[in-house]
């Protein structure tokens, strides 16, 4: 069994770099708010910058977005974690942590937004290193199958963390005490 998925990735677009350039000129005209001799050129500062940015996104054709999904995987296994040719053993990885965001199209529970599924976070330790990467979840069906492999290395005693943030989840369900330890109990950790 494994889990399979893209990395996100910083993306550098060049037909996006004016409205970048844009966003920067209207967030530094703000700054001119601090400097009373330079508040007359606060708005037409302001102006130009986000004029700048509408230019820049209509030539870009409004993708301007900063990251997108890698080349090469993510794949987890009960085994081994894989990142694109980079192979870890997970006998010799330590603090493995999943920090679950939510899949794309997702509705966020604590706003009325959709997520767009990139916000996923695997971290861990190797070899005296530490190795971060953010990873995509597209569907419902994408979380399941990383479910089942969660659900392998308990099975097999393999310590690792999952949470939301900064709540730690089984299985993605937070669970209070009676429930802890019936999980526990259910995958021989008692």
């Amino acid at each position: 069994m494994e889990f399979r998925t893209k990395m996100v990735i910083m993306v550098t677009k060049k037909k996006a770099t004016l409205a970048y350039v844009g966003l920067g000129i209207a967030v530094i005209s703000l700054f001119l708010l601090l400097i009373p001799s330079m508040r007359v050129f606060v708005t037409p500062a302001f102006v130009i910058g986000v004029v700048t940015v509408l230019i820049g996104a209509y030539i870009a054709k409004g993708d301007i977005a900063a990251f997108g999904l890698s080349d090469g995987d993510l794949v987890l296994t009960e085994q081994a974690i894989r990142l694109g040719e980079e192979y870890y053993s997970l006998r010799e990885v330590k603090q493995l942590d999943f920090d679950i965001n939510g899949y794309a199209g997702m509705k966020d529970p604590a706003s009325a937004y959709e997520l767009d599924g990139m916000s996923n976070r695997v971290s861990f330790k190797c070899k005296g290193q530490t190795i971060e990467r953010m990873f995509y979840l597209n569907s419902k069906e994408h979380v399941r199958q990383l479910g089942e492999v969660f659900k392998l290395l308990y099975e097999k005693h393999i310590p690792f963390v999952e949470r939301t943030g900064r709540t730690r989840t089984y299985l993605f369900r937070d669970l209070d005490a009676a429930g802890l330890a019936d999980f526990k109990k259910k995958y021989g950790y008692m």
